[in-house]
């Protein structure tokens, strides 16, 4: 923590994390990547915000709707399970339950890799690979034969997926400046109450064409899901811009200030190419990114194993199969509401430990309640008010670290990091909300709200050492007067 802290000072003393304005020269002189003619640029020539708004509508939506298609492909065989999937393959529950783990085996192990690779090429090409692999395999489960053939598949899915959310969280750091970005995170995330909310209705819709063309309901499903995510992975590859030289829907002057913008959090051209080993090892070193890890780990506990089974816990409520598909779509409506709010608020007023925490507590209130409330009206509430806080803490996560760290390599790996840990969640969740659990499931309830509570912990942990920081680098910044703190 020492060497990076001594990293960080003298990098922020000189540009700044947060509460750091650097105002920009009356005139700047600007070298056009492509004719390198020198011009000069007042910065009352580009609107920032329309600006921003402009990237907004280029970057968040594409990658927002690929995250969707993203967690569509790897939960929809917990839909899939309410059509038979079981029967039709003869798998176990137990197989059925590490057909859900080894995904996130495969999802573990490339994390960290596949995002040092992105560093080393171009951003857009190596997401757009991934995502065409992915949908890929999503579309030969419809193949499935029986046990193996699923585990494998499900493994080299999760392979493929690993590297997508640590990578756009990267990418949009070569677009947009740390107070930004959070918001930005919110909106990538809210794909997953979303593709919650989607695979709902689109299970339901499915359900209906069972045994059409001789094919089985739950085939039908991962093919509809399936098939976009490769049109989609050959539009990434193709037409997503790496930097904003080349992003011809921006002006040379809106590219000029985008660049302008990354070198007042950075001090250098943030999107330049290349891994940074030193930064390698610093966020390899970073007591606090293990414990980002460990609050996505309490999150992604309770997360994963509602987006898996939810529409079976919701069954066992005393609903049928199609019914029970339905009713999984208003907590996720609610949790996107919820996420975009949250995370909004947050990146305005900076305070990102205090909104994961009440978010925290929400999901565990609302699990102790589901354990033992009888009454499938407020079991299903109270599975509700879990579900709408839950899916917020990872954008928040994300958010706040990114926002105390340095350097576009270290962010690319603590991210990986971060979420590699977390999804170490989805394991332990695949082995959760088992047939002999039912109908009340009170151990995985419990489970997941001992998860939340152990984040809750961690958050408090994280806030004070970036006080006792803080304080430290009080007496810094009063020697040079130049203030720097840690967002809490």
């Amino acid at each position: 923590m020492g060497a990076d802290t001594t990293s960080l000072l003298s990098s922020d003393s000189k540009h700044g994390i947060n509460g750091m304005n650097h105002s920009l020269d009356e005139a700047v002189v600007i070298t056009d990547e492509k004719s390198h003619t020198a011009n000069l640029l007042s910065p009352a020539v580009v609107d920032e915000r329309r600006l921003v708004s402009k990237l907004d509508r280029y970057i968040v939506p594409i990658m927002t709707l690929t995250y969707i298609l993203s967690f569509l492909d790897r939960s929809n065989i917990g839909n899939a399970k309410l059509m038979h999937l079981e029967k039709d393959l003869d798998i176990s529950q137990a197989g059925y339950s590490w057909g859900l783990s080894i995904f996130f085996v495969g999802y573990i192990l490339l994390e960290v890799p596949a995002n040092i690779v992105m560093k080393l090429w171009r951003p857009s090409q190596w997401l757009g690979l991934i995502v065409f692999g992915w949908g890929v395999l999503c579309t030969c489960m419809a193949a499935n034969t029986g046990l193996v053939s699923l585990l494998t598949l499900r493994f080299l899915l999760g392979a493929f997926e690993a590297g997508f959310v640590p990578g756009v969280i990267y990418y949009f750091t070569l677009w947009y400046t740390p107070d930004e970005i959070c918001s930005r995170i919110g909106w990538l995330f809210t794909a997953v109450p979303v593709a919650g909310a989607c695979g709902g209705l689109l299970a339901y819709a499915v359900s209906f064409m069972d045994g059409l063309h001789g094919i089985a309901a739950w085939q039908w499903l991962f093919l509809i899901e399936g098939l976009p995510t490769v049109v989609m992975g050959i539009i990434i590859f193709f037409f997503m811009p790496n930097s904003a030289y080349q992003a011809s829907w921006l002006t040379p002057e809106e590219q000029q200030r985008v660049q302008q913008r990354l070198e007042r959090r950075h001090g250098v051209d943030a999107s330049t190419q290349g891994l940074n080993k030193a930064q390698v090892r610093e966020a390899f070193k970073e007591f606090t990114t293990y414990i980002y890890g460990a609050c996505l780990f309490g999150f992604g506990t309770a997360a994963y194993g509602n987006s898996f089974l939810m529409s079976t816990v919701i069954k066992e409520l005393g609903f049928n199969d199609i019914i029970a598909q339905l009713l999984t779509v208003p907590p996720y409506v609610g949790a996107a509401i919820y996420m975009v709010l949250m995370c909004y608020h947050a990146g305005r007023v900076h305070k990102f430990g205090l909104h994961i925490i009440v978010s925290a507590a929400g999901g565990l209130v609302g699990f102790i309640l589901i354990a033992f409330v009888h009454g499938r009206v407020g079991q299903y509430l109270s599975l509700t008010l879990a579900v709408i806080t839950i899916f917020t803490g990872a954008p928040l996560l994300m958010g706040w670290m990114s926002n105390n760290t340095v350097g576009s390599t270290k962010i690319a790996v603590v991210t990986s990091l971060i979420t590699s840990i977390g999804n170490l969640g989805g394991l332990v969740a695949g082995q959760m909300y088992r047939n002999s659990e039912a109908p009340q499931y009170l151990v995985s309830h419990l489970v997941n709200a001992g998860c939340l509570l152990s984040a809750i912990i961690l958050v408090l942990w994280l806030c004070y050492i970036y006080t006792e920081k803080n304080k430290r680098l009080e007496t810094e910044s009063l020697a040079n007067g130049k203030p720097f703190r840690y967002t809490l």
